[in-house]
């Protein structure tokens, strides 16, 4: 395993192919199995394949790189199944809109005055989890290109996500004097 690693290391294009196409059908096959879309799985497959490229040089020498890989890939595919749950959840607060005829207007105003709290709020985070809390939720970056970025542990960024969230839903929930602005939260986060 380390020569492999090591001539990956090389950066060496024609070992890199032969690298991709050993493991490329595999991780299609997870991905493809847990999201159900054959083009979001390729999707999926390219992006690991690219960070792993970018990350070799970080790679310890002992570490098992079929596992490596497919860490990658469940982050990825997490983080598209939590994207289409908030799709999901925004789709039936729409249909459920449109079946009971909301005024669009009012609704307009309540969702307009819900995203200035939510920005209200995480500007009151402190520094650091402020900075973690905009990398997740408005850059849609996972835990880990979090903490490859800030160099710090994913127990420190998923703990920060944790405390940021807490903070965020009770400043909105407190300030909030719509009953409604608390059902469309769920949509925000």
């Amino acid at each position: 395993m380390v020569n492999l690693i090591d001539k990956l290391r090389s950066k060496d294009e024609l070992i890199f192919r032969d690298f991709f196409y050993q493991h490329k059908d595999a991780l299609y096959k997870y991905a493809a199995l847990h999201l159900r879309d054959s083009d979001l799985a390729a999707d999926i497959v390219q992006d690991v394949f690219t960070k792993f490229w970018n990350r070799i040089e970080f790679l310890d020498v002992n570490q098992n790189v079929n596992a490596y890989l497919f860490t990658i890939a469940r982050h990825a595919v997490f983080e598209e199944l939590r994207k289409k749950i908030q799709f999901k959840n925004y789709s039936d607060y729409t249909a459920y809109s449109i079946q009971f005829g909301t005024n669009n207007c009012e609704e307009k105003l309540h969702l307009k005055e819900l995203e200035s709290l939510y920005h209200e709020a995480i500007s009151k985070l402190p520094e650091q989890r402020q900075k973690i809390f905009r990398f997740s939720k408005l850059q849609h970056m996972s835990n880990d290109e979090i903490a490859d970025m800030l160099q710090i542990s994913k127990n420190t960024v998923r703990d920060q996500l944790v405390k940021g969230n807490r903070f965020v839903k009770s400043y909105i929930l407190e300030r909030s004097t719509l009953l409604g602005l608390a059902i469309l939260f769920n949509i925000i986060s």
